[in-house]
């Protein structure tokens, strides 16, 4: 039984998609508040609206974290 050793995760590419996410979100903000405050009576109505979408990318980056690359190379893409 051969055991493998995996890897510490990229954790600088983690915070730095951490903080461009956010980066962005207060950008959406920004320029869409006066917008969402007069259409929908929120300024925030944009921001959670991605930002729901930003926790769904994230969730499934965090599952292909765990994923080796190695596993990736071996599945079979385009016949």
């Amino acid at each position: 039984m051969s055991s493998k050793i995996r890897g510490r995760p990229d954790f600088s590419l983690l915070f730095v998609t951490l903080f461009l996410v956010g980066f962005g979100l207060i950008m959406i903000f920004s320029a869409s508040s006066p917008i969402a405050l007069i259409k929908h009576n929120s300024p925030w109505h944009y921001v959670m609206k991605q930002g729901v979408f930003a926790l769904i990318g994230l969730f499934v980056m965090l599952i292909f974290m765990c994923i080796p690359y190695t596993w990736w190379k071996r599945q079979p893409l385009f016949y």
